[in-house]
């Protein structure tokens, strides 16, 4: 956070420009000072996935590396440790949740592997962090993946050629906005629009504006994705309407917000070498000179606060003053009250640049390609950062441009609402893009800080802590009445390597086992007791998944257009469902044998039923049945004395067990319920006949603290053949439970064939990839320099060798190289 506050002051402070009073100079300092405040309080995080490809087979793995970044300086961000990145169908149900905690760099990358049996079709790969889970929701990572059917891959294309889409088009809607957000009498205005369909994808509209009595004024048409644009000047006292049409023939007549006098409104014009002039139109019946402030910020970041100078009619901005991104201008009244907001997005150099260099351009079939590359920032200062590299067989997919790093970090994570698309606005730098990208800035609206509360003093603030650490919590109950149980004692016992942790609970009865951290898989036995060792209590544990709420609409059923593109991208792709095809035959993860029918002539193999012990992989002291068959005991009491440090006290005191300085009557458990303290231990062993015991276990003291106060003088566990205890099953739910929650995942690293000798080279297996190379962890030195290598596979095609990452400053950057292999 240090960094953060270094970057800030240094970058942005200044960027402020002060008029000259001592009033103004004052509400300067307090807008300054107000903002940064915020920005301290409620730190927001960003996150962008950048995954190998957006196209998968079943049995295939989904590589991805996550940047979770500060939202303002996009710097590495360390508030959250764990990220989550989840699989959806197109029912909004999770196929698939991973945890990713962060490697020894900070860095959180990961895989979700494909089920054999995984349905073909849209997907959505979502990620973010417990601390992004705010009502709204806005600032997940939300990226529209294909999964393809092995056996029927060319069926989905031809039903969509065939009309068989999963929406209708038939519905829409037009929604008009002014620029500045007021419709003015008397002036020119710029209005933009955007069509919907019912679904809320976009839709193409054309059509014109009349007024009230039919009179045309102006005609209009969609420029892209369901926005355009036009321009007019309203007439005072009349009504106008847009007379709308959609692609289908289907007409509407929207009524235009009504336009209004004694207003003023915001005006913009960005030219093409990097100056923003900023506007200020008022109605034509507006003849005084308001006192009015102008504020511009980015990210939440101050970059202008100042009076409006009443002798000018619009002011310029340069493009060092204004960094990348979508910024938010706002128009104030003397009490700065907000007349008036405008987005805009700055195409700033201020961003990296990276070059990528192989020593040729064309390579050899299994030929090793060393790649070098070197990050800087626009004017060549050396960059030190972290980087992934995913390489693709252009012959299979053609490389996915529709989400990247910079559209995510830059545009789409400050604008409210679904934007198709995002990565198109940044594939071209020409006027029809910016003209496209500046309808976006009039149609969407920013969504981090409500900057005209935060001014005045009103701070937003974070309604979820950050996420540190891994938990389980919940609370133990009194058995019969309500109430939580004061002072109790909980223990959270791991399955797999026999690490037990105790806590007490509060006064209402809740725990927490807090700063602990464990992989995903791993079984934990979670008991309960009362102060006095009792376990005549009643446990519940917290729900312990995590994850974000449905989506706001099926963003797994893209509209027509993306659908088109997709089906047009599988269609050239051909030769990837081959390959997927023939590789199913060798990838043993992938691999699926199809048997004819067979009878089945064996008799039926019974599941073994017996009752297992949770606590047996802890004990230090066992005796199996087997060996207790061998002593062919008469009685209990026989098989007892057999294990170390066990005595069958005199005169009927039953179970005793060694300790210092002599001996105790340990707790009976059988078959993982502990027997009521009112029978002595020898009553307990007359009650199980030997030829019953499948295992006893036995735990002196020290190594009996698992079981809390009822362990204090050691326990042994018996464990029957047919679970004699089983019929007390509900008594031992209601004290303990098993539980197996969400841990981290374990690293698991991409396989990338290495060709280094003779022998590999002319391996007869075929070299069938489409993910060439994948490594999400490439850290470059001060000097901004890194490299990698890879081996080409058997096919006569291109690689697409694509970068992407982020510098220590917040430098965004991704790179391109194309390889030729022959």
């Amino acid at each position: 956070m240090k960094k953060l506050l270094i970057v800030y002051s240094l970058f942005f402070l200044p960027l402020l420009i002060y008029a000259q009073t001592n009033e103004t100079r004052s509400l300067n300092q307090s807008t300054e000072i107000n903002i940064f405040s915020q920005l301290l309080l409620y730190p927001q995080e960003k996150i962008h996935l950048h995954v190998d490809r957006d196209y998968y087979v079943p049995g295939e793995h989904i590589w991805f590396k996550t940047y979770l970044t500060h939202a303002t300086t996009h710097q590495r961000f360390d508030g959250s440790r764990y990220v989550y990145v989840e699989l959806i169908n197109s029912s909004d149900s999770i196929v698939n949740q991973v945890m990713l905690r962060p490697d020894e760099n900070g860095l959180h990358h990961g895989h979700i592997y494909l089920s054999e049996i995984v349905p073909e079709g849209y997907y959505t790969l979502r990620a973010y962090t417990k601390y992004m889970l705010t009502p709204e929701e806005d600032y997940i990572f939300k990226k529209l993946i294909r999964i393809g059917n092995l056996s029927a891959g060319e069926q989905f294309a031809k039903d969509n050629r065939s009309g068989k889409t999963r929406q209708s088009r038939e519905d829409f809607d037009v929604a008009f906005f002014p620029e500045g957000g007021n419709l003015l009498e008397g002036v020119f205005n710029h209005v933009a629009f955007k069509g919907l369909n019912s679904r809320g994808y976009s839709e193409y509209i054309l059509g014109e504006i009349v007024d009230e009595k039919g009179e045309f004024v102006v005609d209009f048409k969609t420029t892209h994705a369901g926005m355009g644009g036009f321009g007019f000047i309203p007439e005072s006292g009349k009504t106008y309407y847009a007379v709308c049409q959609n692609t289908q023939g289907k007409s509407k007549r929207i009524k235009l917000p009504e336009a209004k006098n004694n207003i003023y409104s915001l005006t913009t014009s960005y030219w093409r070498d990097g100056k923003l002039t900023v506007g200020r139109l008022k109605s034509a019946d507006v003849k005084r000179q308001d006192k009015m402030y102008l504020l511009l910020h980015c990210r939440g970041m101050l970059l202008h606060f100042g009076e409006w100078d009443n002798s000018k009619e619009y002011m310029v901005f340069t493009e060092s003053q204004l960094p990348s991104g979508v910024i938010q201008i706002i128009l104030f009244d003397q009490e700065l009250n907000p007349l008036s907001e405008r987005l805009v997005f700055s195409k700033s150099r201020d961003q990296g640049e990276l070059q990528l260099s192989t020593e040729k351009s064309t390579y050899k079939m299994r030929e090793l390609v060393k790649t070098d590359l070197l990050f800087t920032d626009t004017y060549g200062s050396l960059q030190a950062g972290d980087l992934s590299v995913s390489v693709i067989d252009d012959g299979d997919l053609p490389i996915d441009n529709s989400s990247t790093i910079f559209s995510t970090l830059l545009l789409s994570s400050d604008l409210k609402g679904y934007i198709e698309n995002p990565g198109y606005y940044f594939e071209k730098d020409n006027d029809t893009t910016m003209l496209a990208l500046d309808y976006l800035m009039m149609t969407q609206g920013w969504r981090r800080y409500a900057i005209p509360e935060v001014i005045k003093g009103n701070y937003a603030m974070a309604e979820i802590p950050f996420e540190q650490s891994m938990g389980v919590s919940g609370k133990v109950n009194r058995f019969v009445r309500s109430g939580g149980i004061k002072e109790g004692n909980v223990t959270l016992i791991s399955l797999n390597d026999g690490n037990f942790l105790q806590v007490n609970t509060d006064e209402d009865g809740r725990f927490l086992f807090e700063k602990i951290e464990f992989p995903d898989s791993t079984k934990f036995l979670v008991r309960a007791e009362d102060a006095k060792g009792s376990e005549f209590v009643r446990l519940s544990v917290d729900e312990l998944s995590v994850k974000a709420k449905a989506l706001v609409y099926n963003e797994n059923t893209p509209n027509e257009d993306i659908a088109k593109q997709l089906i047009e991208r599988q269609e050239s792709s051909h030769r990837f469902m081959e390959k997927a095809e023939e590789r199913y035959k060798y990838d043993e993860d992938m691999r699926t044998i199809h048997l004819a029918d067979i009878e089945v002539v064996a008799p039926k193999i019974e599941r073994d039923s017996k009752f297992k012990s949770v606590y047996s992989i802890f004990a230090p002291n066992s005796l199996a049945g087997d060996a207790i068959a061998e002593f062919n005991p008469i009685k209990t009491e026989d098989v007892m004395i057999r294990l170390p440090g066990v005595f069958m006290g005199s005169g009927g005191e039953g179970i005793l067990l060694s300790a210092m300085p002599g001996l105790v009557e340990p707790a009976i458990m059988v078959d993982d319920v502990f027997q009521p303290e009112d029978l002595s231990t020898a009553e307990i062993l007359r009650l199980i006949h030997p030829e019953e015991i499948e295992r006893i276990d036995v735990f002196k003291f020290h190594e009996a603290g698992i079981f809390g106060l009822q362990g204090k003088n050691g326990v042994v566990s018996i464990t029957t053949k047919s679970g004699l205890s089983l019929n007390k099953e509900t008594e031992q739910a209601l004290n303990q439970k098993t539980i197996t929650p969400l841990g981290y995942q374990s690293p698991v690293e991409f396989y990338s064939p290495r060709y280094e000798t003779e022998e590999k080279r002319f391996d007869i297996k075929p070299d069938l990839r489409t993910t060439i190379y994948w490594k999400p962890d490439i850290i470059t030195s001060e000097d901004g320099k890194a490299s990698f290598d890879f081996y080409t596979a058997d096919y006569t095609t291109t690689y697409s060798i694509v970068v992407e990452g982020l510098s220590e400053e917040g430098k965004v950057v991704r790179g391109v190289k194309l390889i030729e292999v022959k």
